[in-house]
């Protein structure tokens, strides 16, 4: 019976074992160690313990890149296979729900922990620049590799229970999301409800909140590295936050095998996924008009910018947000520490980012998979053109959050109307933020429109773990430079120059990876 459930996983391992992928992904992340420590060599006459601080750098990208592969590719584990029907054949194939388990999604435990075993030897080499210990390094390692194997197992469960990949990285992130940041914001929006009198200390509202802020306190791999890297406390490989997350990625896998034996027999998971269509009862919901001049600009403003359905809702929808956060101005500003000013800013910011993020994502993701990207490709025009014109449909779905945008950024902190002038502009400290994060979501975008055009899922997720490993490579650089720009008294505008450039040469070669991946895949190639 065990051998029976093991041989998916046995072949699993055997075949991620002859993938170049993987091997250029162990490759890849030895690379960056090396990298990380020619970098922390040079600043070392700058800083103090290089060492210590290359290390905390890694250690924190590593967290990133985990929640980043939960969220994009131990989530699809079983929807992958759900979308395409597949899960008849295996069962054909009289493999066991804990067979398939096993196969679908500890193997790419392994082949991730396989990542850490790589690194290893290398991360030594930071003993040679000081500050850190071998105890601490392994110790990192340890809390990293249980780290993974819970959110590994808790996006297994989560894979198991709902039916499309999409829902599964989207759940999968709002948990992330509640894991790491609901128990401390419960816990802050406690306190200010209480400093206001609007509940009673040590009630049961105070004492609930600060239990869960304990342990999660205990159980979060943030404050694990944080107490490892500090030298006043004493190290220990097996700690709480070690073993809550193996105990907890057990439960998962447990809960999970639990709710895969009766999913796993469902009529509907034996057929993959057909396109949703529209007929005659339900057209005029989507309000589908005839199309425009701009036929693809047409195409995906209805059916990747939500037409004019989500148009009106958004038209009706903000006004109201607005209203609401003003209305209860004081319950925003008790709660977040930010003016309601300030909160809609952000919150807008926010909404118009990840609308940019989930058109690029989608932006061709639906003709490769139904097989139509050949016959876009046909048209008599280059693909620069035809990706402008698609995202310009999908930029017209979001001219409300795009304008209120643009008058929201008019305002100050008190409400006062204050137009942005040109005169004066770059010596505004928040213009080079502004700035720099137009650049990085320019790049980002840039990049997800190329990760959908080479993997089936997850082109978001794998567009923002790049995006994360090139700040942390590029941001030594950038910033070495504009220090020296600085300490030649250069204007502001002079100082942002590295990382235009960056992005301009990053940009002009996305788009080329871009418009060549889309020749291959429309078999122009």
């Amino acid at each position: 019976m065990l051998r029976g459930s093991l041989t998916l996983l046995m072949r699993s391992i055997r075949a991620d074992a002859l993938t170049r992928q993987a091997h250029v992904g162990r490759i890849g992340a030895v690379a960056l160690i090396l990298f990380l420590l020619v970098s922390a060599q040079f600043e070392s006459d700058n800083v103090g313990a290089p060492g210590l601080r290359f290390f905390e750098r890694l250690s924190y990208l590593g967290v990133g890149l985990i929640a980043l592969a939960a969220i994009g590719h131990f989530s699809t584990a079983i929807t992958e296979e759900k979308e395409e029907g597949t899960l008849g054949l295996l069962l054909l194939a009289d493999l066991s729900p804990i067979s398939v388990l096993l196969g679908k999604s500890t193997n790419r435990i392994l082949s991730s922990w396989l990542l850490f075993v790589g690194q290893f030897p290398f991360a030594l080499l930071a003993l040679t620049l000081g500050g850190i210990t071998t105890l601490q390094i392994a110790a990192v390692y340890v809390s990293l590799a249980a780290y993974l194997f819970l959110l590994a197992n808790l996006a297994l469960l989560v894979s198991v229970c709902v039916k499309k990949s999409t829902e599964a990285m989207a759940v999968t992130a709002l948990l992330l999301i509640c894991l790491h940041f609901l128990p401390s914001a419960l816990q802050s929006a406690v306190v200010s409800l209480i400093d206001s009198g609007q509940l009673n200390s040590h009630g049961l509202a105070e004492n609930l909140s600060s239990t869960l802020a304990g342990i999660s306190e205990q159980a979060s791999v943030i404050s694990e590295l944080q107490r490892i890297f500090d030298f006043e406390n004493e190290v220990h490989l097996l700690n709480v936050q070690v073993v809550g997350s193996l105990l907890g990625g057990l439960v998962c896998f447990g809960l999970a095998w639990w709710r895969f034996s009766y999913v796993v027999w469902a009529p509907d998971v034996a057929e993959p996924a057909q396109a949703r269509t529209i007929n005659q009862a339900n057209r005029w919901v989507n309000l589908v008009a005839r199309p425009w001049k701009y036929a693809l600009a047409w195409k995906d403003f209805h059916f990747i910018a939500g037409g004019p359905t989500l148009l009106a809702a958004k038209l009706l929808g903000f006004p109201a947000l607005v209203f609401a956060v003003l209305y209860f101005h004081e319950w925003v500003r008790t709660t977040t520490q930010l003016s309601p000013w300030q909160f809609l800013q952000g919150s807008f910011a926010i909404i118009f980012m990840a609308e940019l993020l989930v058109y690029s994502s989608l932006l061709f993701q639906t003709e490769k998979r139904n097989g139509t990207l050949s016959t876009v490709m046909l048209l008599p025009t280059s693909a620069f053109r035809i990706s402008s014109a698609k995202f310009l449909g999908c930029l017209i779905g979001s001219i409300p959050t795009i304008i209120a945008c643009l008058i929201l950024f008019q305002i100050d902190l008190d409400g006062r109307w204050t137009p942005v002038r040109l005169q004066g502009l770059f010596h505004n400290p928040a213009t080079t933020s502004v700035i720099v994060l137009t650049c990085v979501i320019v790049i980002t975008c840039q990049l997800t429109m190329l990760c959908s055009l080479i993997a089936n899922w997850a082109a978001l997720p794998m567009a923002m773990a790049i995006m994360l490993v090139l700040a942390t490579v590029l941001f030594p650089i950038l910033s070495g430079l504009m220090y020296l720009l600085e300490e030649q008294r250069q204007p502001e505008y002079a100082k942002l120059g590295p990382v235009i450039y960056v992005t301009a040469v990053l940009s002009l070669g996305l788009q080329f990876e871009i418009g060549r991946r889309l020749n291959a895949l429309a078999g122009r190639s």
